[in-house]
């Protein structure tokens, strides 16, 4: 599961059933540690008192540095593997991962700072269309058969 995630990150290939299943157990993965910090911190403030402030105090004072690198470690491998997963399902497909995945993003930021641009910077169309996107792609990731763009055709 962690070659799958972490390794084979130039020439690894990812099938779309697969590539389903991947990509909701790292979300399922994420989302159940996200919320396990949330429950730590509810945990926290109900021992000390019930007072959400102090506890945020106290918790920065004494934990702060390692629980800001754990976060940021975190939120780094999640990014990572979701990119690397959907770099393998693109060269299944039959385009060069990374560089399509680049393309793709360069594209969005386009679109999006356009969007910006003529709608006057309102941050709720931004993050709809940004979402609209993201979940193209992730339909596109999901829909397209393998080897579609690779020339065999069989």
């Amino acid at each position: 599961m962690f070659k799958t995630y972490f390794g084979d990150v130039t020439s690894g290939y990812l099938q779309r059933l697969p590539f389903i299943g991947y990509i909701a157990l790292l979300y399922v993965l994420f989302f159940a540690l996200m919320l396990a910090g949330a429950a730590s911190l509810g945990l926290a403030e109900n021992l000390i008192g019930g007072d959400l402030q102090e506890t945020q105090a106290m918790l920065q004072k004494k934990l702060g540095i390692p629980v800001i690198i754990t976060i940021a470690v975190s939120l780094f491998l999640f990014i990572f593997a979701t990119l690397n997963l959907e770099a393998k399902r693109i060269r299944d497909m039959g385009l060069p991962g990374w560089w399509t995945l680049l393309a793709v993003w360069v594209i969005s930021v386009v679109i999006i700072a356009i969007v910006n641009i003529v709608a006057g910077s309102d941050p709720v169309l931004s993050r709809t269309i940004s979402s609209a996107m993201s979940a193209i792609g992730v339909l596109a990731l999901i829909f397209i058969p393998s080897d579609t763009f690779s020339g065999n055709k069989e």
